[in-house]
């Protein structure tokens, strides 16, 4: 399993946008209820989609339950994340991650990622950075809101397949104003939207 390279022509490319659904926002004692990826290619074309429910090994809060319709009930039985992580890091493989304000879902799987041996996500290209350069000035970076100026469907919200479609369709909007800005090869689209050096 290898990351993608940074001369890897952008039409040639193949695409994973992924998405958590997590007990509450910090990541330092919060956990991972739901993961949900979709494979994509340069046209926009699904190739495959990644969905699991996991058990975080502790009560899910009900604030977070109100959002993305997950509790305890729902989660029992289910795996826990050092099942899930491998197979959400092995469906990811050698394509070019892509996640809407990606730093939130990354701080959530890094350290599972690391305790279950896995590689981390590199180069992953962020949608609400490339929408703040490519769009700017933009008042409402949220997903919602970059959906209705892109003309994106925003259906299936707060659940981590759909919120993983959803990236998918607003990326593949934003990979079109990318090309035309002259990005050829996924090193050009980290110079607009790299999530490792977003500053939102």
């Amino acid at each position: 399993m290898t990351h993608p390279a940074p001369d890897l022509p952008l039409r040639a490319a193949t695409f994973v946008s992924f998405d958590c659904e997590t007990t509450g926002m910090d990541p330092r004692r919060d956990r991972i209820v739901a993961l949900g990826a979709v494979r994509f290619t340069h046209d926009g074309s699904i190739d495959a989609t990644f969905a699991e429910l996991v058990d975080p090994k502790r009560p899910i809060p009900r604030a977070s339950t109100v959002v993305h319709g997950i509790d305890d009930d729902t989660i029992r039985g289910r795996p826990d994340i050092t099942t899930t992580v491998p197979a959400f890091r092995s469906f990811v493989g050698d394509a070019v991650p892509v996640a809407h304000m990606a730093a939130f879902d990354l701080a959530f799987l890094r350290g599972p990622l690391r305790r279950s041996g896995q590689p981390t996500l590199e180069r992953v290209l962020d949608t609400a950075v490339l929408a703040n350069r490519l769009l700017a000035p933009l008042p409402d970076l949220s997903l919602e809101a970059l959906c209705a100026r892109l003309g994106v469907p925003a259906t299936g919200r707060h659940t981590a397949l759909g919120d993983a479609t959803i990236t998918a369709r607003l990326f593949g909007e934003l990979l079109t104003l990318l090309e035309r800005r002259g990005a050829r090869t996924l090193h050009d689209a980290l110079d607009w939207g790299d999530a490792a050096h977003a500053v939102l």
